[in-house]
């Protein structure tokens, strides 16, 4: 797993199933023979070891957390990403590492936006529009709508039948602001 790890640095470990495949063993028996220092963890099999991101991915993720401290809710273009150097499978990996959010395709924002985006919203009369949030939250239509079905998949606010939404107790729960 070690050499894979270093040929494959946005990728570390390896399926469960293609480990299996590797030594002849049916993939429920290596799911339930795994123990330390193997781990599970994000569905692939790895020694748990550091799994840092390579450098050239850290530069670019801290040019994208300085760019969202500006505007947490401000998306960058695919056009910054790529200005970045932050391609699909870097953004898999931050995202894998818990450095960036994915609401949905095309949508990049800091880590913790989520919770920050319910602790804004919780201030506004409820139940609130889409367009009181994108408002509130100081974004356009492209990220607002995403950001607003992730946040009612994780249950931090509720959709209601006419489409306005309020946000739930989880979304008003203290966290990591």
């Amino acid at each position: 797993m070690r050499a894979h790890d270093a040929a494959q640095p946005l990728s570390p470990g390896v399926p469960p199933a293609v480990l299996a495949a590797h030594l002849h063993v049916p993939e429920p028996l290596l799911r339930a023979l795994l123990h330390p220092p193997l781990v599970l963890v994000g569905g692939r099999v790895t020694t748990g070891e550091d799994t840092a991101l390579p450098p050239a991915v850290e530069r670019a993720l801290t040019a994208l957390e300085a760019d969202l401290d500006a505007a947490p809710f401000g998306a960058p273009t695919v056009d910054r990403l790529r200005e970045l150097g932050l391609d699909e499978r870097a953004l898999a990996a931050a995202a894998r590492a818990g450095r960036v959010l994915r609401p949905a395709p095309g949508i990049v924002l800091a880590a913790g936006a989520a919770e920050a985006a319910a602790r804004r919203l919780a201030a506004l009369d409820q139940p609130f529009t889409t367009s009181e949030a994108r408002v509130c939250l100081g974004t356009s239509r492209r990220v607002a709508l995403p950001l607003l079905e992730h946040l009612d998949r994780r249950g931090l606010t509720r959709r209601l039948p006419d489409d306005r939404r309020t946000v739930t107790t989880a979304g008003t729960a203290s966290g990591p602001r």
